[in-house]
């Protein structure tokens, strides 16, 4: 497979990652992710299994027995696709040569979460709503909940008080997957002598 096809696939697969709303279909389709990545990219030439990290899934896999099962009696289909997720990206990784992350992908990844806090920040109506249609907020917290965002859209002093989560709603998570975003450009960036801005 050619290193452009590769790119878009885990491309493709990074977008899936960060913007998947919350759902059955969803937990199932991120706990299988590293499988069908490594099905697709897997570099038969360099990849090994690394024993210390086996021995480091077993242990995953007796707490999450020991907590999921005899603990709590209670497994759910989400907590056992992301204890698929976990198992499977630590026996696959690394599994491929460097897939370079076109530049674009990732500006695009910033600007759809950053348009999803203003959207809330001054209430552009077909925004708020594409976004409460596809990533609803099912906590409990008043500050998080779009009525109460958009109670104070367009107020500054109501603005500047406030922290947004945008399509996260909780405004940690979405700090999270900045800053995931940011090492992944820096990682990407490290070695171009071009502009930092300079979409590629």
């Amino acid at each position: 497979m050619s290193a452009s096809k590769n790119s878009y696939i885990f491309s493709v697969a990074l977008l899936l990652g960060f913007f998947l709303p919350e759902g059955a279909v969803s937990n199932v389709i991120q706990g299988i992710l590293p499988f069908v990545l490594f099905s697709l990219l897997i570099n038969k030439r360099t990849f090994s299994v690394n024993k210390i990290l086996l021995i480091f899934v077993v242990v995953i896999i007796i707490s999450f027995i020991i907590n999921s099962i005899v603990l709590s009696g209670d497994i759910s289909l989400k907590s056992c696709s992301r204890l698929l997720s976990f198992v499977l990206i630590f026996i696959t990784f690394p599994f491929t040569s460097a897939i370079e992350i076109p530049i674009k992908v990732l500006y695009f990844a910033v600007l759809f979460i950053l348009f999803s806090q203003v959207a809330y920040v001054i209430n552009i109506s077909f925004l708020v709503k594409f976004f409460d249609g596809v990533y609803p907020y099912t906590g409990d917290k008043l500050g998080s909940s779009s009525d109460f965002l958009l109670s104070g859209a367009g107020d500054i002093n109501f603005v500047v008080n406030r922290r947004y989560g945008g399509l996260f709603h909780n405004p940690n998570q979405c700090s999270r997957y900045i800053s995931a975003l940011m090492v992944v450009f820096l990682i990407q960036t490290k070695n171009k002598k071009e502009m930092i801005f300079k979409v590629t």
